[in-house]
């Protein structure tokens, strides 16, 4: 079975699969320097303090990829583990929510939310 081995500048692999849980400080630096922060609309935390999360949880089968780690802040990342939320991922690497009362709001990369 032939897979793609994504890598940074210094052949660092920011594809790990199900082989580590944690992102490692490569993955971490790549989502936080796509993300900018926080993905919460309107959130402006210092990077320093954002958590790496995985969209699809570990414990749902989820992937430590690149295109599964978002950057959130404490608050952000334990509201996104709360009953009656969820977060979804785009092909083009940005990130959904559906809330619990119905509605749909897009994330934002380093403080510019996506239309739609």
């Amino acid at each position: 079975e032939a897979s793609t081995l994504l890598v940074d500048e210094d052949d660092n692999p920011l594809i790990l699969g199900r082989s580590t849980r944690r992102a490692t400080l490569k993955q971490r630096r790549a989502v936080i320097i796509r993300d900018g922060g926080c993905a919460m609309p309107g959130c402006d935390c210092p990077t320093a303090w954002v958590e790496i999360h995985h969209v699809k949880w570990w414990s749902n089968n989820g992937t430590t990829d690149i295109g599964n780690l978002v950057a959130l802040c404490r608050r952000h990342h334990g509201m996104t583990h709360r009953k009656g939320w969820t977060m979804h991922a785009t092909a083009d690497g940005w990130f959904w929510w559906p809330t619990p009362s119905g509605d749909t709001f897009w994330s934002q990369r380093h403080g510019k939310q996506r239309a739609g």
